[in-house]
């Protein structure tokens, strides 16, 4: 860990080659990278209106990303285990274009939106 100006920085690298980088560089604020072999990240943030914690739950696909937001085993006080709101930011390697979708529900009743799609 390395204290400089009041930042604190967690580096971490695993012999299967995975790396993960997590930096507290100012008040408030959390930057976290997470390396090739490393396909499913979770992040807590605690207390959100100082009554739960909210899961963020990032997983690689491939050539996509998949982002959602649950209460993880906590409660039933929730959205349908799989069926929390998410967010999809796909790749189309070929026409260099990245789409975004989300949807909430199970596949008995899930909405999805398309929120757009830009080149790259």
């Amino acid at each position: 860990m390395e204290d400089s100006l009041r930042s604190a920085i967690l580096a971490a690298d695993t012999s299967l080659g995975q790396r993960a980088d997590i930096e507290l560089a100012e008040a408030n604020a959390l930057w976290v990278a997470a390396g090739p072999g490393i396909d499913v990240a979770d992040i807590w943030i605690k207390g959100i209106a100082g009554v739960f914690d909210l899961r963020v739950r990032i997983v690689r696909l491939g050539s996509a990303l998949e982002v959602a937001i649950d209460r993880g085993e906590q409660s039933t006080n929730w959205w349908p285990r799989h069926g929390a709101p998410r967010m999809l930011v796909s790749l189309d390697e070929a026409g260099q274009i990245a789409r975004a979708t989300a949807s909430v529900g199970t596949a008995d009743e899930v909405k999805t939106f398309e929120l757009g799609s830009v080149s790259y």
